[in-house]
């Protein structure tokens, strides 16, 4: 019945846990937003404006991130972008890369801090997403990105907190600002932003150590932790290999709606065991 309803179980245990009153702890972009986000402003601080994207664009072209094909988005030219060298990822942060001798640095308000570059004023505590772009530790540009919440989501929620949850958490990569703005038209019991993917580690760690019981709802390469961590990670059909693969339980339509219909079929798997057993 969950395989006919887009519900992938890799083994009929996790439907015990799912029936369970747990806490469940959700992911911001791809999972609760519809994971397609635009660019709704672009503040040009230094430089050309359009030499300034197409270095945005060079680096992201590298990166499998829901934010770095909004970037790609406003580029529009996948043949005119620079060679990227040297380049790494640095999960929960952004990216660094060298282009045409330069020191290349795109990520967020946690990377400017960690490699301690100073950001306008005017860019702090925004509620859009960020992406900025640094230029041998300058800052050049300041994107804000906005994502859309997925229909019917804030019903999706409340019918999970009625079959049983124990609370709702989010927690999220992006600046609490903007999470903030989400957690407002949600009901969630506690929402954390400026998190690492090692940070969303220790808080699943932290509850699953004072003896709750966690469900992991994910869908990026920064949940795979968290996901492998929670006594249930589920994760998008539409997210990454890595949170799939690691994740107990998949939702192929990637439709946060399908959690309230897996934990029915849970409870309705679990009162049929006890029955049959008695």
């Amino acid at each position: 019945m969950a395989a006919k309803n887009g519900i992938i179980t890799k083994g009929a245990a996790n439907f015990n846990i799912l029936s369970r009153k747990n806490y469940f702890i959700f992911d911001k972009t791809g999972t609760l937003t519809v994971g397609e986000p635009t660019v709704v402003n672009i503040q040009n601080l230094l430089g050309d404006r359009e030499h300034n994207i197409k270095l945005l664009a060079s680096v992201e072209n590298e990166s499998n991130h829901p934010l770095a094909r909004a970037i790609l988005n406003i580029h529009n030219d996948a043949n005119a972008l620079y060679l990227a060298q040297d380049v790494k990822s640095i999960a929960g942060q952004g990216m660094r890369a060298q282009i045409n001798h330069k020191s290349i640095l795109v990520g967020n308000q946690k990377m400017m801090k960690t490699e301690n570059i100073s950001i306008p004023s005017l860019v702090m505590n925004k509620s859009d997403s960020q992406v900025i772009l640094v230029v041998d530790r300058q800052v050049h540009m300041v994107l804000m990105i906005n994502d859309q919440l997925r229909p019917q989501i804030k019903e999706n929620l409340d019918q999970i907190k009625q079959q049983g949850a124990k609370k709702l958490m989010l927690l999220s990569g992006d600046n609490q600002a903007a999470v903030d703005v989400v957690a407002n038209k949600l009901p969630f019991d506690t929402a954390i932003g400026n998190l690492l993917p090692a940070d969303k580690l220790a808080i699943v760690k932290k509850i699953t150590v004072q003896g709750e019981s966690v469900v992991f709802v994910g869908d990026g390469i920064n949940d795979g932790p968290a996901l492998s961590q929670a006594d249930l990670g589920i994760s998008m059909g539409g997210g990454t290999d890595i949170a799939i693969d690691v994740s107990d339980l998949v939702l192929v339509n990637s439709d946060p709606v399908q959690i309230s219909l897996a934990i029915k079929i849970a409870h309705a798997t679990m009162r049929n065991m006890k029955q049959n057993i008695s």
